[in-house]
This record gives structure tokens, C-alpha cells and sequence, in this order.
């Protein structure tokens, strides 16, 4: 029986093994990129549909305050009146379900569960249509601010030329 060398077989070993850490750790840095990259993404949703909820509760109270007032309300404002409403009594049970001690995977199988079995259940605030209503509003209004950033510059550019 020939033996090899314990030590060479040992460096072996461990450059192997430090491969396999080296790939590891690399798996991880992508999976914490992208772990991270979600968070950020649904924490941007989370503020933007917290800030829509507000503005519809604020709306909501200046129609209450004008039926108050013996104004009657159109049926639109009486139907935005209602969705607002039910807005904020959906908010308190996946409140409650959030509050829940769950690991981020249970909260996050909870959510897809709720959004796609009771999607009535999420507030209209934090739905997806109102979110990507809300982003695209961005994105043309930030594309409005650099074509019109463009134009001053290429008119001062013109001046200077002409001046």
C-alpha cells in the first residue's frame, strides 16, 4: 500500500475547503445584495402607500367635514369616502398579522398569501396599481426636470455663444 504524503494531503484538504468557503461567501454576498435591494424596494412601497393613506385620510376629512357643513357629497366623493374608510379598517388586522412574531420569510408567506387569496384585505393605498401610479408619476416628473435642466442649458449655451 502506498501512502501519500499526510501533509500534502492535509494542504489539500484545506485549499479545497477554502474554496468551497470562498464560493460560500460569494453566495452570500449575492443573496445579501439582493435581500437587501428588496428591503430597501418595499420599505420605498411601504413609505410611498403610508404617504397615500394620508392624503386619502385628509381628504376623507375635508368630505366629512363638508357634509357636516349640510353640503351634500357627489357619489364619487361618497365612494372615496367609503374606500378610505375601509382602507383604514383593512390596516388594523395585517397590522396586527405583522406584529406577529414571524421570521421575514413567514411575514413575507403571509403577505403573498393575503395579496393573493384576500387581496380586498391590503389597503388600497399599498396596492401595487396605486404604487406604480405613484412611480411613474416620479419617473415623468423627474424626466420633466432634466429635459427642462437640458433646454436652460443649452439656452445659456446659445447666449454665451451669441453674447
Amino acid at each position: 500500500m502506498a501512502r501519500g504524503n499526510p501533509k500534502k494531503n492535509l494542504k489539500t484538504r484545506t485549499l479545497v475547503e477554502a474554496g468551497r468557503t470562498a464560493e460560500s461567501e460569494a453566495l452570500h454576498q449575492i443573496l445579501l445584495r439582493k435581500s437587501s435591494m428588496k428591503l430597501i424596494s418595499t420599505s420605498s412601497d411601504i413609505w410611498m402607500g403610508t404617504q397615500l393613506l394620508f392624503i386619502d385620510i385628509m381628504a376623507s376629512l375635508e368630505l366629512l367635514l363638508k357634509q357636516m357643513r349640510g353640503r351634500r357629497i357627489t357619489e364619487r366623493e361618497r365612494k372615496k369616502l367609503k374606500q378610505t374608510l375601509a382602507g383604514i379598517a383593512s390596516l388594523i388586522p395585517v397590522t396586527t398579522v405583522m406584529l406577529l412574531p414571524v421570521s421575514v420569510v413567514g411575514h413575507a408567506a403571509i403577505l403573498a398569501a393575503i395579496n393573493k387569496y384576500m387581496p380586498s384585505l391590503i389597503p388600497s393605498p399599498y396596492s401595487s396599481e396605486r404604487l406604480d401610479v405613484v412611480k411613474q408619476l416620479k419617473r415623468s416628473k423627474k424626466m420633466e426636470v432634466q429635459t427642462m435642466s437640458n433646454q436652460q442649458d443649452a439656452s445659456s449655451a446659445i447666449s454665451k455663444i451669441n453674447g
